[in-house]
C-alpha cells in the first residue's frame, strides 16, 4: 500500500510524502518490497542524490539478492558514474537472473557501456543481441543506429531505423503495435531519433517525412509536434513551423512549456517581439502549477528565452527580473549535470546582459560564477577573455582563450562551440552523442543583435 502511496505521490510532484511513504514500503526487513526500492532510487537519480540512489539500491540488493531490475538500474547508475567494471558486472548477473523478456534491456545497457569504453565490436553485438531477442524493444533499437551514427556509418544506422519503423508500423496494422503510454510510447523516440538522425545527415524533407508519419501513430506526444516545428523553422518555412508549433502547445497542454519557449523563439526570429512575448507568457501560465523544477516543466528555459525577448525591447529592468527569476526556478541540488549546466549558461547570459548596460564589474561577477558552476562552459571563457581585453588585461585575456579553445576541442564532440578570440574565429563541428544537447545549445545566435 505504501509503495502504492508513493507512486501516487511522486505522480502530484510531492516529493516528500513519496520518500516518507517509500521509507515505510521498505520499513519491514523481512518482507523487502523490491520494486519501492528500485522506484524510490529512480527519484533520487533524477534530483541528482546518486549516492543516495546507490544506497537504496545495494540494500535492496542485500535483502533481495535475485532481483534483476534493482541489478539492472544498479549497473546503469555505476556506468553514468564512469564505473563501467561495477557496471558490467551488476548487468550480467541481472541478465542471467531476468526473464527471457527482460533481457534485452540488459544487453541494451552492456551495449552502451562497451561503446563509451570503445569496444565497438561488442557493443554491437549486444545491440544486436538487444534487437534479436525482442524486435518490439525500441531502446535496443535506437542504442543500435546510434552506435552507427557515431561511427559515420549512414548506410548501417539507415538500415537499423528501417527494419525499426517497418516492424513497428507491421504490428500495429494487425492491432499489436502500443498507443498511448508504455510501448507506444517509446516508440516515438524511435521516430524522433530516425527525423534527427536525417536532419543531421542533411536529408531535411526525410525529416519532415518521418516526422509526419509519426504525428500520425502518435498524435498526442507534444515532442514530436514540437521537433518537427522547430525543423520547419529552420528551414524557413515559418507559416508552417507556426502552426505545428501551435499543435505541440495544444498537447502539451500543463506538461510542458517548451512549445511556447520554441514558438516564441520562432517569432524572434522574425523579429516579432510583442508576439513572442505573448507566447512566453502563455507558456510560464500554462506550466505555473506543474509539479517539480523549472528543467522539468520546461520554464527556465522559457524565461531565459523571455528574459533575451525583453532585452530587445529594452525592457531592461524586466529582463534583469526574469533573468533572476529563471535561476530560482532551477532546483537548489546541484549534483544534477543538467541543473549545473543551466545555472552556469544563465550567469552567463546575465554576464554578457550587464556587460551590453555598461556594467563590467557586474558582468565580471556574473561570469566568474558561471565558471563556477561549469568549468567546461566555453562560452562563459570566451566572455571572461572579451572582459579582460576591455580592461587591457592582455595576459589574462591569453590565458582565458586558450582555455575556451581547450574546453572547446574537448566539449564540441557534444554541442560545437565557437569562438571569438585574439587570434580569430574557433569553429568546432557538432558531433552527436548518446545524450541530447541542452535547451540553451542554440541560444547564442540571438546575441549578434542584442550586443550591436
Amino acid at each position: 500500500m505504501h509503495h502504492a502511496l508513493a507512486v501516487a505521490c511522486l505522480s502530484c510532484g510531492e516529493l516528500s510524502e513519496a520518500r516518507e511513504h517509500f521509507a515505510s514500503a521498505t520499513s519491514n526487513p523481512a518482507a523487502p518490497v523490491p520494486n519501492a526500492y528500485h522506484a524510490w532510487s529512480r527519484l533520487e537519480s533524477r534530483e541528482g542524490r546518486y549516492r543516495e540512489a546507490a544506497k537504496l539500491l545495494k540494500k535492496g540488493l542485500r535483502l533481495s539478492p535475485e532481483n534483476h531490475r534493482l541489478h539492472h538500474e544498479l549497473g546503469q547508475l555505476s556506468r553514468r558514474a564512469g564505473n563501467y567494471e561495477a557496471a558490467r558486472e551488476y548487468l550480467l548477473r541481472g541478465q542471467s537472473l531476468a526473464p527471457p523478456h527482460a533481457r534485452c534491456f540488459f544487453d541494451t545497457a552492456l551495449a552502451v557501456a562497451h561503446y563509451e569504453t570503445g569496444d565497438l565490436p561488442k557493443a554491437r553485438e549486444s545491440a544486436g543481441a538487444a534487437v534479436r531477442s525482442n524486435p518490439q524493444h525500441a531502446q535496443g533499437w535506437i542504442a543500435a543506429a546510434r552506435i552507427e551514427e557515431l561511427e559515420a556509418n549512414v548506410l548501417g544506422a539507415k538500415r537499423y531505423y528501417a527494419l525499426a519503423t517497418a516492424g513497428y508500423e507491421q504490428r500495429r496494422r494487425r492491432g499489436r503495435g502500443g498507443t498511448g503510454a508504455g510501448m507506444g510510447d517509446k516508440w516515438a523516440h524511435v521516430y524522433q531519433s530516425h527525423a534527427r538522425f536525417l536532419q543531421s545527415a542533411g536529408d531535411a524533407a526525410g525529416a519532415k517525412r518521418v516526422y509526419g508519419t509519426a504525428t500520425a501513430l502518435f498524435d498526442g506526444s507534444w515532442r514530436l509536434w514540437t521537433a518537427w516545428g522547430k525543423l520547419e523553422a529552420d528551414g524557413g518555412e515559418s507559416l508552417k513551423a507556426r502552426t505545428i508549433l501551435g499543435e505541440a502547445a495544444k498537447r502539451a497542454g500543463g506538461a510542458s512549456a517548451d512549445p511556447h519557449r520554441s514558438a516564441g523563439e520562432l517569432e524572434m526570429d522574425l523579429l516579432q517581439y510583442e508576439r513572442a512575448r505573448g507566447l512566453f507568457f502563455k507558456g510560464a501560465e500554462a506550466v505555473k502549477n506543474r509539479p517539480g523544477s523549472g528543467i522539468e516543466s520546461g520554464l527556465t528555459p522559457l524565461l531565459h528565452s523571455w528574459a533575451i525577448c525583453e532585452w530587445q525591447l529594452r525592457n531592461l529592468d524586466r529582463a534583469a527580473q526574469l533573468f533572476e527569476l529563471a535561476l530560482k526556478k532551477l532546483p537548489d541540488d546541484d549534483g544534477d549535470p543538467s541543473v549545473t549546466s543551466a545555472r552556469a549558461w544563465i550567469y552567463h547570459s546575465m554576464s554578457r546582459f550587464e556587460n551590453a548596460r555598461g556594467n563590467a564589474d557586474l558582468a565580471q561577477h556574473y561570469v566568474n560564477r558561471s565558471i563556477r558552476y561549469d568549468s567546461e562552459c566555453g562560452e562563459a571563457w570566451s566572455m571572461l577573455q572579451h572582459l579582460a581585453n576591455m580592461q587591457g588585461n592582455g595576459e589574462l585575456a591569453e590565458e582565458c582563450y586558450q582555455r575556451a579553445v581547450a574546453v572547446a576541442m574537448d566539449k564540441g564532440a557534444r554541442h560545437g562551440v565557437k569562438l571569438a578570440g585574439v587570434k580569430g574565429v574557433v569553429d568546432f563541428p557538432l558531433k552527436r552523442t548518446f545524450a541530447s544537447a541542452p535547451w540553451h545549445a542554440t541560444v547564442d545566435e540571438r546575441w549578434a543583435v542584442l550586443e550591436d
